[in-house]
């Protein structure tokens, strides 16, 4: 019996604990942010090292979205501009 409330005690602080450590709706919202744009320069590096452009599209079809991206060099870009 003593070892059954041992048990459940520390079932509940172990509960209180993660409850304590769990992130609220603006922090989750702040790391998202923070992950997004760390991902966005990293993009941004790549596709400059590389001399590319993505060209981003999307259709909607049916009730799906289907994500159309296409990398495209950017010698390419200056060919297609009119001057």
């Amino acid at each position: 019996m003593a070892e059954e409330q041992k048990e459940v005690v520390a079932e509940v602080e172990a509960q209180e604990i993660v409850e304590e450590q769990a992130p609220t709706k603006e922090e989750e919202e702040k790391l998202r942010q923070e992950r997004i744009s760390a991902c966005n320069k990293d993009v941004s590096a790549v596709l400059q090292k590389y001399g590319c452009s993505l060209d981003a599209s999307v259709m909607l079809r049916a009730g799906q979205v289907i994500p159309n991206i296409q990398i495209v060099p950017v010698e390419l870009m200056r060919q297609d501009k009119p001057t």
